[in-house]
């Protein structure tokens, strides 16, 4: 069961690679429009131009970066410190007072599932019989 017949067949053809050219045109100009236009051409350091490479990385000819000059204030140094403080001082054991407070019995609990299992079981099987 053919849906498209030869000429259709054509016709789709010429619209997929129309609307793909129109697509990849349309890329290029969004492109070549988009980009900024060089003020310079760029050139490569030589060997005798040592202030070229250091243009590139961001360093002056003493040797500092750009990020090397930048300071901050004492008074905002406090809110860098990396220190670490604890919300509450650590214990190497619990107590029995602070044991007690959360402690679930492992063997009521598991006795606890086991029960609604059971319980879901058994109503589903008198659900069955009619």
């Amino acid at each position: 069961m053919a849906f498209l017949t030869a000429k259709e067949t054509k016709i789709y053809g010429l619209i997929v690679v129309g609307v793909t050219l129109l697509a990849l045109i349309g890329t290029l100009i969004f492109l070549l429009l988009s980009r900024e236009p060089d003020s310079a051409p760029a050139q490569a350091p030589t060997s005798t131009d040592s202030s070229a490479g250091a243009a590139l990385l961001g360093e002056s000819l003493s040797n500092e970066s750009v990020l090397q000059k930048i300071r901050i204030p004492n008074e905002y140094t406090q809110l860098y410190q990396q220190d670490w403080h604890p919300y509450r001082k650590r214990h190497s054991s619990w107590s029995e007072e602070q044991v007690e407070a959360f402690w679930q019995d492992p063997q009521e609990l598991i006795q606890e599932v086991l029960e609604k299992e059971s319980d879901r079981e058994i109503e589903e099987f008198f659900k069955e019989i009619p």
